[in-house]
């Protein structure tokens, strides 16, 4: 299950049209019909940091972090 939700993160977040935080994945995630636990979803977050499949955006009027695919696709 946990390689299914990093999928679905990575096909979420090229959907995307900017960047988007943990909680919006997590309740779309919930959308499709998953249904993890916030710790699940950072887990994964952090894994695909780590392999470079995506990156942290800071965006300054906001407190959380933020996602989008790691390199640009051409």
């Amino acid at each position: 299950m946990v390689n299914s939700i990093k999928s679905h993160i990575i096909k979420l977040l090229k959907k995307q049209s900017g960047p988007v935080s943990a909680p919006i994945l997590q309740k779309k995630l919930q959308e499709i019909g998953f249904n993890p636990n916030k710790t699940t979803v950072y887990r994964n977050i952090d894994t695909l940091l780590e392999d470079g499949q995506i990156r942290e955006v800071f965006l300054p009027s906001q407190k959380s972090s933020y996602y989008e695919i790691g390199a640009h696709q051409h």
